[in-house]
């Protein structure tokens, strides 16, 4: 299952900049822009303490690794763990990682539950900073389309907001000038 966890966190990293994968300390590390992810899996059929021990032990390694890092790299170090497939089902594993997760010395945690056929990946990443909020082929975000249904803007505003050709002294010229029509 590691491998296939692995696999599938470095697809979904490649999107955002993958710039390497490292195996050292007994664990696979991989490098985005802006952070580093520990991969690690939790064995079927282990207690609480075994699987502890697991998050300790890659813990350790994590450790190594910030103390090579630049401060900035070694306050944006993740983990990322694979229970058992099938374990989104158990009482026991939901627990675990809820309490793994709650854990924050040396890393961030995030705990991929996986059903029995691991379709629920993308829900899993849904919720970790890798997680792509854009839906517009341009793969970007636009806040403001997104709000505008809740805001309550003034006529004519979205329209220029949403303007991309204007530069900024055009844009509140013509808001300005918005506002001044509608006294």
């Amino acid at each position: 299952m590691l491998e296939e966890f692995k696999q599938k966190i470095i697809s979904v990293a490649t999107a955002l900049g993958l710039n390497g994968i490292y195996e050292c300390y007994g664990s696979y590390f991989i490098a985005v822009d802006f952070c580093i992810v520990a991969i690690g899996s939790l064995a079927e059929g282990s207690t609480r303490e075994q699987a502890l021990s697991e998050v300790d032990s890659m813990l350790a390694a994590v450790l190594e690794i910030r103390k090579r890092c630049s401060p900035a790299k070694a306050s944006d170090i993740y983990l990322m763990l694979v229970c058992p497939v099938g374990s989104i089902d158990s009482p026991f594993w939901k627990e675990l990682a809820a309490e793994i997760e709650r854990d924050d010395r040396l890393a961030r945690k995030h705990v991929w539950l996986p059903c029995a056929d691991s379709g629920n990946f993308e829900v899993f990443v849904a919720n970790t900073f890798l997680a792509k909020p854009w839906d517009s082929p341009s793969g970007t975000v636009d806040a403001l389309k997104l709000m505008a249904d809740d805001l309550d803007m003034p006529k004519g505003w979205q329209e220029v907001l949403l303007n991309t050709e204007l530069e900024t002294v055009e844009l509140i010229n013509k808001l300005l000038l918005l506002d001044k029509e509608s006294i």
